[in-house]
């Protein structure tokens, strides 16, 4: 586990502002127009087994509450746009996987990915599998994350259980090998 959290509508209007060089007051009226609720982030990765301060794999997803099952769907549209999309299982009401390449920029190293964009209801997903050996995303693995995820999205948006932040992010230490390792890294 690298790093999770929950955002409000305040905290997001603040961090989109800065990034994007804008107006906080301007940005936050513009995530409440669209409907945007809430957001939890997080990143999980898999250490290199040679050097356990490099990463083999990287899974990153958030999730984020929309007002309505529409303002979703207009974002999840926008999100996906015209990019070309592999065959793959439908996670929730709608999803789209495209397959991802490039260089990280700590490192310089090749990697290949996947990213999965989904809609449950007023729920958006978005999950990128990222391989940083370079090899092919493990399609089947995004793919059962994405499902449970998706499967946590329709009981909070059903309102069944609690919010989102606390429902999203399920770790499991007793498979964990020789101990856990935990590192914190902040992105610029």
């Amino acid at each position: 586990f690298l790093d999770g959290r929950f955002y409000t509508l305040e905290e997001e209007a603040a961090r989109t502002a800065v990034t994007a060089d804008g107006d906080v007051r301007e940005t936050r009226r513009r995530l409440a127009e669209a409907g945007w609720l809430q957001r939890y982030e997080n990143r999980l990765a898999v250490p290199n087994a040679d050097d356990p301060d490099v990463f083999d794999i990287q899974v990153s997803s958030f999730v984020v509450e929309y007002a309505s099952g529409a303002d979703a769907r207009s974002a999840f549209t926008t999100l996906v746009g015209d990019e070309p999309t592999v065959e793959a299982p439908t996670v929730g009401d709608e999803s789209a996987v495209t397959l991802l390449t490039g260089t990280t920029p700590d490192t310089g190293s090749e990697y290949q990915g996947a990213r999965l964009v989904f809609r449950v209801g007023p729920i958006l997903g978005m999950i990128v599998y990222a391989d940083l050996r370079n090899e092919a995303p493990d399609l089947a693995l995004l793919d059962t994350v994405a499902q449970g995820v998706a499967g946590r999205g329709a009981v909070v948006a059903d309102r069944q259980s609690v919010p989102l932040g606390a429902m999203t992010l399920r770790l499991d230490p007793v498979g964990a090998a020789e101990g856990l390792i935990r590192r914190d890294l902040y992105d610029v």
